[in-house]
């Protein structure tokens, strides 16, 4: 039973290591300076400046020709200066670079 125990722990704490191998989740919070169209939507690419650092971060939008919250959300931003918080993952790209593709954005009222 002991043995069945410490395999059973070994391959539970193998399969989490495995997962953040393969993930590299991150998130930023910081200000729209740029965000751009392109004929491809897998180009699409979206600035931020962050608020920590004050790094340029560049982000693609996801590749879904009809996915335009994400891109009503950047240009909000963009022509307010209110906050985002971007969540990306850095395993996740466009095939148009090797900037990651945004997953969410969230806009902030100011004071928020």
């Amino acid at each position: 039973m002991k043995k069945k125990i410490l395999f059973t722990a070994a391959v539970i704490s193998a399969l989490s290591l495995s997962n953040t191998a393969r993930a590299d989740p991150g998130q930023v919070t910081g200000k729209v300076v740029r965000t751009g169209g392109h004929q491809n939507p897998a180009c699409r690419m979206v600035t931020v400046k962050r608020n920590d650092n004050g790094q340029f971060i560049a982000f693609r939008l996801p590749n879904i020709s009809s996915e335009t919250s994400m891109s009503a959300i950047t240009l909000t931003a963009l022509t307010t200066g209110y906050n985002v918080v971007v969540s990306y993952d850095t395993s996740v790209g466009s095939g148009c670079g090797t900037e990651p593709v945004i997953a969410w954005i969230d806009l902030y009222a100011p004071g928020y």
